[in-house]
């Protein structure tokens, strides 16, 4: 799609190659015939400009590529596409260092977690009566077995336990009208309750909550979601499990979005432990992002 050498990408940043395809696919889907990848840098010395330059080389961009001017780079599949490096203002450029902790810290233990994923041993599965029993140990029996290692992990990445919250119920304690979060449900009509919320705890102290007016955040949520392969075992029975786990993400997805939109979170993650191939279309993620902003994380355990 992007025209590189798939043998000569090694050195550059996956966000760059990401968030560039994602804009050539939305502007796919929507018949647009321009695509712009912009990256908003919060630092005042515009640090990784140089990994922004490398990748608009690489791209073919030709002369002096500087912060705030867009570039051309040319026809992608039938969409012209551009590059473009924005610098915050001054006034702003050291509170958005400041919030970047959290986005390290998943990050962080998103690329931890998919080591550890791989490096447990599964059970020898037995089907009694059409159903399997039998998993992955010493750590993954659950999506919950996930949600907590995930925690340990960002504990591990500087995030400090008081700032890690389980399933936190988004109450009226917390947001009441006319926040738009106070009265915002997921897709089925249910009230939301977050598998992991990130807030500082100075953050939190000092809030006067319940929030009324949009202002206060939490930092981060995180939905989980556990797909197992016992569907794939001889003689168990599949029921709908293929489609009921593709269901579950999709309905994170939407919990997530509607939390973003409604301005309770700043960030918004669905990390997916998958020990099989459910099916899920490669834009997948892409297209989540490009939508409403979740971002989707898969820790695969297979190739």
């Amino acid at each position: 799609m992007l025209g590189l050498d798939p043998t000569n990408i090694d050195d550059l940043r996956y966000q760059l190659l990401h968030r560039t395809v994602s804009a050539l696919i939305e502007a796919d889907r929507f018949n647009a015939k321009h695509a712009l990848m912009l990256v908003h840098s919060f630092s005042p010395d515009n640090e990784h400009f140089d990994d922004y330059k490398k990748f608009a080389a690489r791209l073919g961009v030709e002369g002096t590529v500087k912060p705030n001017e867009i570039v051309r780079v040319g026809q992608r599949g039938g969409v012209e596409l551009y590059l473009g490096w924005a610098r915050g203002e001054a006034k702003w450029l050291d509170a958005g260092e400041d919030d970047a902790w959290a986005e390290t810290a998943i990050d962080e233990a998103c690329r931890r977690m998919q080591k550890w994923f791989r490096a447990l041993k599964p059970f020898d599965p037995r089907v009694n009566l059409a159903s399997v029993v039998g998993d992955k140990y010493p750590g993954l029996m659950s999506e919950q077995d996930g949600v907590m290692q995930f925690a340990r992990l960002l504990n591990e990445a500087g995030v400090p336990w008081d700032a890690i919250h389980h399933q936190v119920a988004i109450s009226r304690w917390i947001f009441d009208a006319p926040h738009p979060a106070a009265t915002a449900t997921t897709p089925g009509g249910r009230r939301r309750q977050i598998d992991l919320a990130l807030l500082r705890n100075d953050e939190f102290l000092k809030a006067k909550l319940p929030a009324t007016v949009p202002g206060f955040q939490f930092d981060a949520f995180i939905e989980f979601g556990h797909l197992g392969d016992w569907w794939q075992q001889p003689k168990a029975a599949k029921w709908k499990a293929q489609q009921d786990g593709l269901n579950k993400v999709k309905e994170d997805v939407a919990k997530v979005a509607a939390n973003l939109k409604s301005g309770a979170c700043r960030l918004g993650y669905v990390v997916v432990f998958a020990e099989c191939d459910y099916g899920f279309e490669e834009s997948f993620a892409a297209d989540a992002e490009a939508a409403s902003g979740c971002r989707v994380r898969f820790i695969r355990d297979y190739d």
